[in-house]
């Protein structure tokens, strides 16, 4: 044998003595282990959230973002008073995974919240400032109404309109001045040309009292003096049922309003308060403007409020004004949050007539 091959010999068996040394050295002796705790990562794409804080907070508010699961896109904690200047809209029930690619890494962790000192921006924060005052943009008015059908005082504000009601106080022992109500003024105001007026008068038996149809009726007699030569007029009354005074508009001559004043004197009331099929007839004419007077709540055909006023959005293709006059007693004026939409949705205005 030569000595090249008896040394490559010797350095495979030392080289096999080695390794067996260091397996029985691993084999043997144990190597003391400590666990690691593992944060659990799973990249994900979480949605910016704006939020806008008003310029008057110095101090920005800590902002903590929590989810229940991984599938859960985080909600807004503040800390501090809410404050909510614009609305934000967070959809929680969409999965992240489904709708999102992967961007960024969030760790699962237990977030401990506190209701008492956090607030949860609701998914869909609809904001409305509940305050009377005029619009910038339309100059429509808001201003204190009533929360019932029964015209009382109450804390509702509604839009009434481009003018802001005017309450009328009138002593119904005494003679009323010419155009108190002021539906001549509103007629003039609102003219583009020939006026085609129909009045549409209540009367149900409640405007007996206080001698509410003889005001009415006087103050009808003194407006329809004032049209115009060129002008068109005509009458509807309502009770339980309504009526037509004419088939066709009447011209503002004196014969046609000598006619029509003796058929205001007689007229005679009866129970109920139909204004839904007396505003059909009245729709029906196309005329200019409408004036509606009366005291209560609707009680026969269309009594819903909705209901009527989607009923007059459909058939006022003409775009006829509204003009309503509220008459009330003690300040109670019913029914009038009806007139006050039907002239705000029509470009009308509200006169409320308080009768002493």
């Amino acid at each position: 044998m030569s000595k090249n091959h008896r040394t490559r010999n010797a350095f495979s068996i030392s080289l096999a003595l080695h390794l067996l040394f260091i397996f029985i050295l691993g084999f043997f002796i144990k190597t003391p282990y400590e666990p690691v705790e593992f944060v659990m990562i799973e990249w994900v794409k979480v949605l910016p959230i704006a939020v806008k804080l008003r310029p008057t907070v110095r101090e920005p508010l800590p902002i903590r973002g929590a989810r229940k699961s991984l599938h859960e896109i985080p909600q807004v904690k503040f800390e501090g008073p809410e404050i909510v200047q614009e609305s934000v809209e967070i959809n929680l029930d969409a999965k992240v995974s489904e709708i999102l690619p992967a961007a960024m890494t969030s760790v699962q962790f237990e977030p401990r919240i506190e209701p008492k000192e956090t607030i949860d921006l609701p998914a869909a924060t609809s904001m409305m400032v509940e305050a009377p005052g005029r619009g910038r943009k339309t100059n429509r008015v808001r201003a204190a109404g009533t929360s019932d059908g029964s015209g009382s005082a109450g804390n509702e504000f509604l839009d009434i309109g481009p003018e802001t009601p005017r309450i009328i106080e009138i002593d119904s022992s005494k003679p009323t001045k010419k155009d108190v109500f002021g539906i001549g003024e509103y007629l003039e105001k609102t003219r583009r040309g020939s006026q085609q007026v129909i009045y549409v008068l209540d009367v149900s038996s409640s405007m007996r009292r206080k001698r509410k149809l003889y005001i009415a009726v006087q103050e009808l007699k003194n407006t329809m003096a004032r049209l115009k030569k060129d002008d068109y007029f005509n009458i509807i009354t309502f009770d339980s049922n309504a009526r037509i005074y004419s088939t066709i508009m009447l011209s503002a001559t004196l014969h046609n309003l000598r006619r029509a004043h003796y058929y205001l004197d007689n007229l005679i009331t009866n129970r109920g308060t139909n204004l839904s099929e007396a505003l059909k007839l009245a729709l029906a004419f196309r005329a200019s403007t409408i004036i509606i007077i009366s005291d209560g709540q609707p009680s026969k055909g269309i009594i819903d409020n909705e209901k009527l006023l989607a009923l007059v959005r459909i058939a006022n293709i003409q775009n006829t004004k509204i003009m309503s006059i509220a008459l009330g007693e003690k300040r109670i004026f019913k029914g009038v949050t009806l007139l006050r939409r039907l002239s705000a949705e029509n470009h009308g205005q509200t006169r409320l007539i308080n009768i002493r």
